[in-house]
């Protein structure tokens, strides 16, 4: 990977607890050396597979996919601001101080450009969410009246 070393955190399963191993393998190899070293019956990943994603699944597939489609969509918004976390944090306090005192909102400095834009996108995020909910639900009726 670029001739580089990563740093890389692993979880290794034991039967009581879990152990944080840190390594700073280079290549794919010893990273796999270093996971087949690691003993997990295949009846623990088929019973975590049957009590918690097969139920997730389900329950997207009986919400025809819906939340995974918006998650999917917020995070593109968020990765395309190129804002961290700190600084969508101080975005959000800066606005609601000047929405909570207005007199002082002259004294704070404007929001910053790439926040800004996020604000702007964020809106129109939520606009077209409205008109698609509208819509849908114009659909809804249609189709429950053609059903009766």
């Amino acid at each position: 990977m670029n001739g580089r070393s990563h740093r890389r955190t692993n979880v290794i399963p034991s039967q009581n607890s879990v152990k944080y191993a840190t390594s700073t393998k280079s290549t794919i190899e010893e990273l796999a050396e270093e996971f087949e070293l690691q003993n997990v019956p295949a009846t623990s990943y088929l019973l975590a597979f049957v009590i918690d994603t097969l139920p997730r699944q389900i329950y997207l597939h009986f919400l025809l996919r819906l939340p995974y489609l918006y998650f999917s969509r917020v995070t593109r918004l968020f990765e395309e601001a190129e804002l961290t976390m700190p600084q969508i944090k101080q975005g959000i306090l800066e606005a609601a101080t000047q929405m909570k005192d207005p007199h002082t909102a002259i004294r704070i400095e404007p929001p910053s450009v790439p926040y800004g834009n996020l604000e702007k996108t964020w809106s129109s995020f939520i606009d077209s969410l409205m008109r698609e909910w509208k819509t849908l639900n114009i659909i809804s009726v249609l189709l429950l009246s053609c059903v009766r």
